[in-house]
C-alpha cells in the first residue's frame, strides 16, 4: 500500500496505541517485531520508520535500518538503541518520575511543538557523538537528538495520549520529514476489503464465512454476502464455549440480516478434547484443531474458500486465527483494520449498534476463564455466573463505559475449600486495562446472587488489577 509508515515494536502497548494515532492522522501504518532487518522492511517501501519503545527496556536492531536512506524516529528505550548504533553511549539515569521544563532547538520535528513542562518518566544522559546534535533538553538532560541529514531522531519522552505537544512531533514527523500522503481511512480499508472478496467470488465457487455473533465475524459475513452471493453460507460452530443463550442470539441475529446460516454443534467432541488438558496454550490447540475439522467436513472440498474475521490485533497476536484451511489461505478481509475501524464499517453497513458495541469474546471463551480442566458443570456454573454477572452490569447502566468483564473460575480448593470466583470490569486508559469503579451496592448484590445460586462457591473476590493484556 503506497505512503506506508513502519512501527518496529519493542512494546506491545506503545505500539498499538502509536498505530492507532497514526492512522487517526490518515496515515497507513504497519508494526512488524523489533527485530525485523534492513532486507525485510525495504519489501514494504516505506515512507519512514517508527522504532517504539518503552522508558526503559531491551530489544535488538538491525543497524542497517539506519543507512536506508529513510526517516527513522525511535523513542523511549530505541532511542537509545539507535544512539549506540551512532556511535553514542548512554550513561545512567540522568531523570527519573519528575516533571521537567522541556526545551526544544530549532528543528523540522520540533517545528509544530512548544516548550513547556513536562512529566518525565525515565531519561537517560547521553553522550552524542560528532554527527548528533542535541534537539531538546530539560533539566541539564539530553531528551532529544537528531542527524538531520540523515533524517534520524531520536525522543526519550513517551508520545502521550491527548498531547499537542506530542501529536505536533508525529505530524511533523509524517508530514514535514517523511512527505507522507494522508490517504488512509476507514473507506479506503473497506474498499480494499470488498475488492479482495469480489477477487476471490469471481473465480467461482462457493464460501463459508465462520461467525461468533461478534463486531468482526458480522461484517466480514455481510461483506462476504455482498460479494458471493447466494454461494455462501454463515458457519456458527458450537463448542459450548459461548456465554448464556449466544446460540440463540446469532441465530436471530443472521436471519434478520438475512444471511444463512448453519450451526454445527460440536459440545460433545469439545470436551473429550479437554479431558486431561489444563494448559492454556494446550486448551487454545484443542479448540482451533475442533474448529478447523468441523469447517473443514462442512466445506467438503478444497474449492470452498473460508472467510474468517480477523482483525488487526488478532493477526498479530495469533489468536485463534489458523493462517491455513485445506489447500488454500484462508480470506481475512479485515486484517488490516484495528477493532474501532471495523466498528465505523459495521455502521456505514447498518449493522445493529447491539452487534457493534458488543464485547470481544473469541473462540476460548469461557475455556479461558475456566482454571484447570474443562468440565461440562464448571462450564455450566460459570455461564450462570457470567450471567449475573452481565445482567447487574446491565442494569446499572454500566456496560458502555466498559472495555471488558468476566468471571474466573478457579480450582475447588485452590484457597482452602470449595470453589472461587474472580470478578474483572475493565476499562481502558493510554493501552492498559484499568479495573472499572463498580459500586459497591452492585458487587454486593452480585456476590450474593452467586452464592445463592451457587453453594459450592465459598468466595466471591473482585480484581483490582492493572493489567496490559485481556485475559483471551
Amino acid at each position: 500500500m503506497n505512503d506506508t509508515v513502519l512501527i518496529f515494536s519493542y512494546s506491545e502497548r506503545t505500539s498499538l496505541e502509536l498505530a492507532k494515532r497514526l492512522r487517526g492522522e490518515h496515515v497507513f501504518s504497519v508494526i512488524l517485531p523489533g527485530s525485523t532487518t534492513a532486507r525485510q522492511a525495504a519489501e514494504y517501501e516505506p515512507r519512514g520508520i517508527i522504532l517504539s519503545g518503552e522508558d526503559s527496556g531491551s530489544g535488538v536492531m538491525d543497524a542497517s535500518i539506519l543507512e536506508m536512506g529513510v526517516p527513522v524516529l525511535a523513542l523511549g528505550h530505541a532511542a537509545h538503541m539507535m544512539l549506540t548504533a551512532l556511535g553514542g553511549a548512554c550513561a545512567g539515569t540522568g531523570i527519573s518520575r519528575r516533571k521537567v521544563d522541556v526545551h526544544f532547538e530549532q528543528s523540522v520535528l520540533f517545528a509544530r511543538a512548544e516548550d513547556g513542562e513536562r512529566f518525565i518518566r525515565e531519561a537517560q544522559t547521553l553522550m552524542l557523538p560528532a554527527s548528533v546534535r542535541m534537539s531538546a533538553s530539560g533539566a541539564g538532560c539530553t531528551l532529544g537528538f537528531e542527524d538531520p541529514e540523515r533524517r534520524l531522531y531520536g525522543i526519550q519522552f513517551e508520545m502521550e495520549r491527548n498531547d499537542p505537544t506530542t501529536t505536533g512531533i508525529l505530524e511533523a514527523f509524517l508530514f514535514d520529514v517523511c512527505g507522507c500522503d494522508p490517504w488512509y481511512s476507514v473507506d479506503t480499508a473497506m474498499e480494499e476489503a470488498q475488492r479482495q472478496l469480489e477477487e476471490a467470488a469471481s473465480a467461482g465457487g462457493r464460501a463459508i464465512c465462520a461467525v461468533s455473533g461478534g463486531l468482526v465475524s458480522t461484517v466480514a459475513a455481510i461483506m462476504g454476502k455482498q460479494a458471493f452471493g447466494d454461494r455462501m453460507t454463515a458457519v456458527f460452530v458450537e463448542t459450548g464455549l459461548m456465554r448464556e443463550n449466544e446460540g440463540e442470539t446469532i441465530r436471530e441475529t443472521y436471519e434478520a440480516l438475512g444471511i444463512p446460516l448453519v450451526t454445527l454443534d460440536i459440545r460433545d467432541r469439545m470436551l473429550k478434547a479437554f479431558s486431561g488438558v489444563r494448559g492454556r496454550q494446550q486448551k487454545r490447540n484443542a479448540v482451533q484443531k475442533c474448529l478447523l475439522e468441523a469447517l473443514e467436513a462442512e466445506a467438503g472440498d478444497a474449492s470452498t474458500r473460508l472467510i474468517i474475521g480477523t482483525d488487526y490485533t488478532d493477526r498479530l497476536f495469533g489468536r485463534m486465527t489458523p493462517r491455513e484451511f485445506m489447500q488454500g489461505e484462508p480470506l481475512e478481509p479485515l486484517s488490516i483494520c484495528f477493532r474501532r475501524e471495523v466498528r465505523a464499517m459495521a455502521e456505514r453497513l447498518g449493522v445493529p449498534s447491539a452487534i457493534r458495541e458488543r464485547k470481544a469474546f473469541p473462540p476460548l471463551g469461557l475455556g479461558a476463564l475456566v482454571m484447570g480442566e474443562i468440565r461440562e458443570e464448571k462450564l455450566s456454573m460459570l455461564r450462570s455466573i457470567d450471567a449475573i454477572f452481565r445482567e447487574e452490569l446491565e442494569g446499572a447502566g454500566l456496560m458502555p463505559k466498559l472495555y471488558d468483564f468476566y468471571p474466573l473460575l478457579s480450582e475447588e480448593g485452590a484457597f482452602g475449600g470449595g470453589r472461587q470466583v474472580l470478578l474483572c470490569a475493565h476499562t481502558r486508559a493510554g493501552g492498559v486495562l484499568v479495573p472499572a469503579r463498580l459500586p459497591y451496592d452492585l458487587v454486593e448484590r452480585t456476590v450474593s446472587r452467586i452464592m445463592e445460586d451457587h453453594p459450592t462457591v465459598t468466595r466471591v473476590m473482585l480484581d483490582e488489577t492493572k493489567t496490559a493484556h485481556r485475559i483471551f
